[in-house]
C-alpha cells in the first residue's frame, strides 16, 4: 500500500531490503545533501544490504544503478543538453580593415573570454566585401572542424551574403546559427529573420568630433582626450 512507503529516499533502500526486494538505484537525486554522489550511493546501498541481512533473508540480494539517458533529438535539446556553452564557436566576418578593426577585434575577443569561448583565428577574416570570398569562407567553415553557432558581422552589409550562403547549406536561423549584425541599416528590417543588430552613436560620434575639433582649435589641448560612447543591441529575431 502507497500509506506503507517511507517518504524519504535514503528510507526505500532499507524498506526495499526488508521486504526481500531487490535494489534498483537511479543516478538522479531527489534531495540534495551536500554528500558527494558516489559517497551517497554507497552509503544508500550499504544500507540497503544491512536491512536484507537483517531481516534474515537467505538469497543474496542483487543491486544495479540505473543511469537516466535523455534523448537529443532537436537543436533546442543540444543548446540545452548537448554540450556546455565553451563548446560555442563565434566566426566573425569584417568588410574591410580600418582604423576601427584593432579596437573593435578586441572588444570582440575580451567578450568571448568572459563567456568561455576560445577565439579561434580560423573563423575570424575579412572579406573585401566580395560576395564570393564571404560565401566560400562560410562554406569551409561549414566543412570541417568545429563550426561556429554565430555569426558575427561587423557591418550590416555584409549580412544578405552571409543569409543566402546559410540558406545554401540548410542552416536555419537562429536556430541552427545565430547572426548579429553591425551598423542598425534599414536592410535590418528586410530580412527574414529580422536582423538583431548593434546601432552605432553615429550623431553622437559626429557632434563630439565636432567639438573636439573646435576645441583643439580655440586651446590646443596637453593631453589627448577619449571618450566612450554607448552602443545600442537592437534585439530582433536572428539572434
Amino acid at each position: 500500500r502507497s500509506s506503507d512507503l517511507p517518504a524519504h529516499t535514503a528510507l526505500w533502500r532499507v524498506w526495499a531490503g526488508e521486504q526481500g526486494m531487490n535494489l534498483m538505484s537511479s543516478t538522479l537525486l531527489l534531495e540534495d545533501t551536500q554528500v558527494p554522489f558516489d559517497r551517497l550511493q554507497a552509503e544508500q546501498i550499504a544500507g540497503f544490504r544491512e536491512a536484507w541481512a537483517n531481516a534474515g533473508h537467505a538469497r543474496e540480494p542483487r543491486v544495479s544503478v540505473s543511469r537516466s539517458v535523455m534523448p537529443i533529438t532537436t537543436d533546442l535539446d543540444r543548446r540545452l543538453f548537448g554540450a556546455d556553452e565553451n563548446a560555442d564557436q563565434v566566426g566573425w566576418l569584417d568588410g574591410a580593415r580600418s582604423p576601427m578593426t584593432p579596437q573593435v577585434l578586441s572588444g570582440f575577443r575580451a567578450g568571448l573570454k568572459k563567456a568561455g569561448i576560445k577565439f579561434e583565428s580560423r573563423l575570424h577574416f575579412c572579406s573585401d566585401y566580395d560576395a564570393k570570398t564571404i560565401h566560400d569562407k562560410i562554406v569551409a567553415w561549414f566543412s570541417g572542424g568545429t563550426p561556429p553557432t554565430a555569426v558575427f558581422c561587423a557591418d550590416d552589409q555584409l549580412v544578405p551574403d552571409v543569409y543566402r550562403t546559410l540558406e545554401e547549406l540548410n542552416k536555419r536561423i537562429p536556430e541552427d546559427v545565430s547572426v548579429l549584425g553591425r551598423g542598425n541599416l534599414p536592410i535590418g528590417t528586410v530580412l527574414k529573420p529580422h536582423l538583431t543588430t548593434i546601432a552605432i552613436p553615429a550623431f553622437e560620434m559626429g557632434k563630439n568630433a565636432a567639438e573636439l575639433l573646435i576645441d583643439a582649435v580655440a586651446a590646443a589641448p596637453k593631453t589627448p582626450r577619449r571618450i566612450h560612447l554607448k552602443a545600442q543591441l537592437i534585439e530582433r529575431e536572428s539572434a
